[in-house]
């Protein structure tokens, strides 16, 4: 081969590292002053859970990973993200909202029932709607004729009005002749 690589390089998706190059790389603290041949077998291990990407030749940790004890990369905790390789610490999800330990994306941030994205922020869902479970879906309707107080995470928050009578979250129907309902209960 006739070509020799400094301090050897992890390269995570290749099996050739890429001629010409010098690398100084400080991968778990340790640095290598050698010359090795340029096969990924002689490629310096940045250890568990670390890669190099292809613009730096320090040892990272991967997207939805930060360092932690002994400067051992793990999983970001639930309700954080990490999008991108690096030893930053994970991002927080936005209020009311939560991820999946690991995740990559603050597209893995999801708003708690009862709230709906707007605006990058979880909101409130309007008087007259809800939503249920952990999503970023709209909040949806009432049926025709109920209401539902703000942030309500339930068909069942949704009765009816004023001289209509039914099911919470089912059909509200006019009251008959001759009677009323005064209140929304």
């Amino acid at each position: 081969m006739g070509q020799t690589l400094q301090s050897p390089r992890r390269y995570e998706n290749s099996e050739t590292v890429p001629l010409n190059e010098n690398w100084s790389s400080l991968c778990n603290f340790n640095w290598v002053n050698r010359q090795v041949a340029i096969t990924r077998s002689n490629c310096y291990d940045c250890g568990q859970n670390r890669i190099t990407t292809a613009s730096s030749n320090f040892c990272v940790c991967r997207a939805g990973q930060s360092p932690g004890y002994n400067f051992v990369c793990g999983d970001c905790p639930a309700n954080t993200y990490k999008d991108s390789p690096s030893n930053a610490a994970c991002s927080r999800c936005v209020a009311h909202s939560t991820s999946p330990a690991g995740s990559t994306s603050v597209s893995a941030c999801l708003c708690a029932a009862g709230r709906t994205k707007t605006g990058g922020q979880c909101v409130l869902c309007q008087g007259g709607k809800y939503k249920p479970g952990i999503s970023d879906n709209e909040c949806s309707a009432c049926p025709a004729n109920s209401y539902s107080a703000e942030g309500s995470s339930a068909r069942t928050e949704c009765v009816c009005n004023t001289g209509y009578i039914g099911e919470s979250g089912g059909v509200c129907s006019v009251c008959e002749a001759g009677k009323y309902k005064s209140s929304s209960t």
